[in-house]
């Protein structure tokens, strides 16, 4: 199940294996120790620039030294959601279908809202959206359809 945030903590004490781990993840990606006195200090003193500085992503060590830039952060991908970011697009022939996912297995009404901004944005571009959640069964609900991970199988066969 893909995270809720576009930028998923890793919280515990030392020694866990979250390092071990956010390589194991994304191995591309650049480790950046904000336990680095140098780090930390550009980083509390432009919590903008110093993530941009990693492009499309980093993995981070010592967040609890210097949580600004993860704050910004944190906005960023809030805005991001406003704006109608669900987690997956799917193409399906000449449309795409974009789905988002939740954990949850009772179905919120607040969960259509990225994925119908997203789709009103594409126009014919994109299929009616879907909500992939941890509930059962296969119905609509304003504008979307709703399906329980049990019940994917079947929906995308259909």
């Amino acid at each position: 199940m893909p995270p809720a945030s576009p930028w998923p903590p890793s919280p515990g004490h030392g020694s866990r294996g979250k390092t071990t781990l956010a390589h194991t993840l994304f191995p591309d990606k650049p480790n950046v120790s904000v336990i680095d006195h140098g780090a930390r200090a550009f980083a509390t003193a432009d919590p903008c620039r110093f993530p941009a500085q990693f492009g499309v992503g980093a993995t981070f060590d010592g967040a609890e030294h210097c949580p600004q830039p993860f704050s910004y952060l944190q906005g960023i991908g809030d805005e991001r959601r406003r704006m109608g970011e669900v987690d997956l697009l799917v193409p399906d022939g000449e449309r795409l279908l974009p789905v988002e996912i939740k954990s949850g297995a009772t179905f919120a009404a607040d969960w259509i809202a990225a994925p119908q901004r997203l789709a009103a944005r594409m126009g014919d571009e994109a299929q009616m959206p879907w909500i992939v959640h941890g509930g059962k069964g296969d119905s609509e609900r304003q504008g979307c359809r709703a399906v329980g991970w049990r019940e994917l199988a079947a929906a995308l066969a259909a």
